[in-house]
């Protein structure tokens, strides 16, 4: 791994970097442009370049065929960058605040609204968690006098721009994203109105908590947060990406001390993950002695403690291929397809307030632990608008004709499968830590459900993007794989 963060940085000589570098952190810089021999990087798997002036990218990144993660977030690409789209290991890119797509962005910052009330934040002395962009606090929401008030999560952005771009594009995509039906979808309120009294002296420790850019000029459309719905007692699926995993999550019984943390939800790790070590090769073939990974990738590992159940892992894979459908059809990238954006339901009798009134999940008749793998798909955070929706498609393709529609339509089912391809590997990390010996439907059955979910990953992770599914078709093949263990 090689950082030169916030280091005021306005050329990269060409030949200057090593050959064997696999991580690349070069955010907030003031970097105009990249040389092409960033080409020459063949073990490359992660590119941090948010928040610079990048007009363009060298076409040489097309060489990086290991390349799986690019944050391109609060840059000066007046055009997506092809050059990316093809390359076949790429799951997670973040393309938000960028001329190309600043006018799709624009259209849905006009409609974000104003939560509707007074916000109060609770304890500001004990956030929720902490993230890129900003802290979030426990609060209410007291409308007028015939409405009760409501605990809310609110949001507290850092600065103006953030290592994943303008608040303002996030504010944009929460809003879209949560006024839909998808119920695997965090519900946003809206913009918070002001910032609360509680908090204008944890303002300056929220900014020194993040990855703010502090420098950069408040925005015309600035907001301070969000007022968010609070998904109290729900917990992460699993923890951030460590520094051995690189691009993969680091799951409780991965090797590493991981334990839920109390107040953020999130895990943490105390001692180094014990995944497998980083390889450049092809994905390996299965092992024959195991009938639950379909080929590891780097990054990778059959789990020791395989400790999941295939209803879990099912109900896990059709919340989120739902919300991503959905996200999609807006023309949405989540950008962040990952455990520990994936929060899961509480128990229904946990006295933290699972059940609470108003969530729009249909509980099943069970009280008991969340075995069924319901989940919420949160943090849009590094989303990112790259498709307008039919209505605008149709408009301006009476104004400019359909060429440039046909193109977008192109260049946008890349772009979804390129977050297949992280869905692709959710599927596997869950299939890796399956428990044989605790499901409870007949082995056939299992069988048939595990192998139709490893082929799926086969077809999300095939190497041509354009031969993958699409998210619709994704999430069918989930709920048939599902449907085979009733």
């Amino acid at each position: 791994m090689l950082s030169f963060k916030a280091n005021r940085l306005h050329t990269v000589p060409p030949n200057s970097l090593a050959p064997s570098v696999q991580w690349l952190i070069l955010s907030d810089n003031c970097l105009r442009t990249l040389p092409e021999s960033l080409g020459k990087l063949k073990g490359l798997r992660k590119l941090m370049l948010a928040g610079n002036c990048l007009e363009s990218l060298p076409k040489s990144l097309a060489q990086c065929a290991h390349l799986e993660l690019v944050r391109l977030a609060d840059n000066n690409l007046s055009e997506l960058p092809v050059a990316l789209l093809s390359l076949p290991k790429l799951g997670w890119i973040a393309l938000a605040s960028n001329g190309f797509n600043r006018a799709l962005a624009a259209r849905a910052r006009a409609v974000v609204p104003t939560a509707p009330g007074v916000v109060t934040v609770m304890d500001a002395a004990k956030p929720l968690g902490r993230g890129a962009s900003g802290v979030v606090y426990r609060g209410s929401l007291e409308g007028n006098e015939t409405t009760k008030s409501t605990s809310v999560a609110v949001k507290v952005f850092a600065a103006s721009k953030t290592s994943d771009g303008d608040p303002a594009d996030e504010a944009a995509a929460t809003g879209l994203a949560g006024a839909s039906s998808c119920p695997h979808l965090m519900q946003s309120y809206g913009k918070l109105p002001s910032l609360p009294q509680a908090l204008t002296s944890t303002k300056e420790a929220a900014t020194a908590a993040s990855a703010a850019f502090s420098e950069a000029p408040a925005a015309a459309d600035k907001i301070e947060g969000l007022v968010l719905e609070l998904l109290d007692g729900y917990t992460a699926l699993a923890g951030p990406p460590s520094f051995t995993s690189v691009t993969r999550d680091v799951f409780a019984g991965d090797g590493a001390d991981v334990a839920p943390s109390a107040v953020s939800g999130r895990w943490k790790s105390s001692s180094p993950c014990s995944v497998a070590s980083v390889a450049l090769d092809e994905p390996q073939a299965p092992s024959p002695s195991s009938t639950t990974s379909p080929g590891l990738w780097p990054g990778e590992a059959l789990s020791p403690a395989r400790v999941l159940t295939l209803k879990f892992a099912m109900g896990v894979l059709k919340s989120v291929s739902a919300a991503l459908a959905d996200l999609h059809a807006l023309g949405l990238s989540h950008g962040d397809v990952y455990g520990h954006n994936i929060l899961l339901r509480p128990p229904l009798n946990d006295s933290s307030g699972g059940a609470k009134a108003g969530r729009k999940e249909a509980y099943g008749s069970s009280a008991a632990a969340n075995d069924d793998g319901w989940a919420v798909l949160s943090d849009l955070g590094a989303a990112f608008f790259y498709k307008a929706t039919s209505q605008v498609q149709a408009t301006s393709a009476q104004q400019n004709g359909s060429a440039g529609v046909v193109e977008e339509d192109a260049a946008a089912s890349l772009l979804e499968r390129i977050e297949v391809l992280a869905f692709g590997h959710l599927v596997a990390e869950l299939l890796a830590r399956l428990d044989p010996g605790r499901f409870t439907s007949a082995p056939t059955h299992f069988e048939a459900a595990v192998a139709s979910l490893q082929e799926l990953v086969v077809d999300c992770r095939k190497p041509v993007v354009s031969a993958r599914p699409g998210f619709n078709e994704v999430h069918r093949r989930v709920c048939a794989a599902s449907e085979s263990l009733v």
